[in-house]
């Protein structure tokens, strides 16, 4: 009998120490995947901006031998935070986590792409 009890104890100690580590494994993979969502996130928001500088020095290099050159570049620009974007809807966890993705940046990817549609007729302006 005291072995028995003994041997229930134990069992219990057993399995909640290793729950206690499935929890732990789980906190970590948690802060892990929200520390590369939260980098992929200032990755997007330092390509947009970036972009939006690109864009307005094309718009200010409108009707110059640079436009041509400043609009390539913005372009490139606009590309990298479109595939950064992208990437980081990817990498959303849940259906839940790409919403609230969308719902935060997806107006400024859909102001990046109005601003460069805005540069080009510019341009086919001058």
């Amino acid at each position: 009998r005291v072995l028995t009890r003994s041997f229930i104890m134990l069992r219990r100690l057993a399995r909640a120490t290793v729950a206690a580590a499935r929890r732990r494994v789980d906190v970590a993979r948690a802060t892990r995947t929200f520390a590369s969502g939260k980098a992929l996130e200032d990755e997007v928001n330092d390509a947009f901006a970036e972009a939006r500088e690109e864009i307005e020095a094309a718009m200010e290099s409108v009707g110059s031998t640079y436009f041509n050159e400043d609009a390539e570049h913005a372009r490139a620009c606009v590309e990298k935070t479109m595939a950064a974007y992208e990437k980081l809807l990817e990498s959303a966890a849940s259906e839940d986590a790409r919403g609230r993705v969308r719902r935060s940046m997806g107006l400024k990817m859909e102001q990046l792409r109005g601003e460069l549609k805005m540069m080009d007729s510019a341009h086919d302006d001058h």
